[in-house]
């Protein structure tokens, strides 16, 4: 699988399509990356040589050893970011049957009584294909603390892709996470994690419908391809075809009034 092959959802076909749009952002070739399933133990455990993202990827301005610590302003966040590192913004809608997608265009700075824009934005350093930040709320400069609206808005991400293939994942700060501004990570990986493959119990949904751990996912055999992740477009390929015209349900991607991060 290559690509848009993998879309599952229109949201999964806006994020390929700003991803690959984007590759030459990346700090390092996709290529050099070597992912391999191990399955010589009870559960199968994923393995990656990621030498770019460890010499090259934006360097750690945070303690390593304190989980909680105020937002700085002076050192890196998100606010920061290049423009053409921003995708879409993304957003719960009200409507449970319809969603909006927008071309983006700029976010005003935040003002009282206007809420701060959710952002994705391409990650540079990337683990696998299609790998993006969902920032929360981002203007609003929270730090790496995961919340009751942060979470619900990482639930709805996943639920609206409704992919097998994507990963949403948080580190905090003494756990690799080396950035102090709240964001979930988002990729597509074919190999399944351990704790994918393990019983899991029901904790109920959210207000809005969003199932939350409700079946036990069963482990499939892995792709004869060595690496999990499809290669990026390269420059010289034929453009991606346009996005499946099948409209999700619970999101929306509204970024037409919304930001562009400084240069």
């Amino acid at each position: 699988m290559e690509g848009l092959a993998l879309a599952k959802s229109y949201l999964d076909a806006v994020i390929m399509h700003g991803w690959e749009d984007r590759t030459d952002l990346l700090r390092y070739d996709m290529k050099t990356i070597e992912t391999k399933l191990m399955t010589d133990s009870p559960v199968p455990w994923v393995i990656q040589l990621n030498e770019g993202r460890f010499c090259k990827k934006r360097p750690t301005e945070v303690r390593v050893d304190v989980v909680r610590q105020p937002f700085d302003e002076a050192k890196f966040n998100f606010s920061k970011a290049l423009q053409r590192e921003v995708i879409f913004q993304f957003e719960r809608s009200q409507r449970k049957d319809q969603s909006v997608y927008h071309a983006a265009a700029v976010v005003p700075e935040l003002r009282p009584g206007k809420a701060s824009p959710t952002l994705v934005l391409i990650n540079v350093s990337p683990i696998e294909y299609g790998h993006v930040l969902l920032c929360p709320r981002i203007l609003e400069k929270v730090p790496q603390l995961v919340d009751e609206f942060n979470l619900t808005m990482a639930l709805h991400f996943a639920d609206e892709s409704g992919n097998e293939h994507m990963r949403i994942g948080y580190n905090s700060l003494g756990a690799y996470g080396t950035i102090n501004h709240m964001h979930y990570q988002a990729y597509y990986m074919s190999y399944p994690y351990p704790v994918e493959v393990a019983p899991t119990v029901s904790m109920g949904q959210t207000p809005e419908g969003v199932q939350v751990c409700p079946h036990t996912r069963r482990h499939t055999s892995p792709p004869s391809s060595p690496s999990s992740s499809p290669p990026p477009s390269s420059p010289s390929s034929s453009p991606p075809p346009s996005p499946p015209p099948s409209p999700p349900h619970i999101i929306v991607v509204v970024p037409d009034e919304t930001h562009v991060l400084q240069e």
